[in-house]
């Protein structure tokens, strides 16, 4: 995981701000939560399609939760929920085959390093 903290400017001029925590495995990013103010929480997803991209996320996933603190929950909750089949559906190989030990998917983990960032 690596974490930090964003900022956005928002159409109107406003600047956004909360924690950004990326899944990288092997280099690629897999998974890339931006937890900032509603309506501007979002994710990114590593998908198979299209293909020969390597290190890229793409589109971007609205969050529906309002403050930063349900974002970083609903960001902890994708991790632990969905990280394996993005890993399995990525198009390199190395990735394909990485496995992750649950017990390091665990809560505490993961809240602690996307609330510092």
């Amino acid at each position: 995981m690596e974490t930090y903290f964003h900022e956005l400017v928002g159409p109107d001029g406003t600047r956004y701000s909360g924690p950004a925590a990326c899944l990288v495995v092997h280099g690629s990013d897999i998974m890339r939560f931006d937890c900032l103010e509603h309506p501007f929480g979002h994710y990114h997803v590593a998908t198979p399609y299209p293909h020969g991209i390597r290190k890229g996320l793409v589109g971007e996933i609205r969050l529906p939760e309002k403050t930063v603190e349900e974002q970083i929950e609903r960001a902890i909750f994708e991790l632990q929920r969905n990280s394996s089949y993005y890993l399995k559906t990525h198009p390199r190989r190395k990735v394909r085959n990485t496995c992750f030990d649950e017990e390091r998917l665990g809560c505490g983990v993961r809240r602690n390093e996307i609330e510092n960032a």
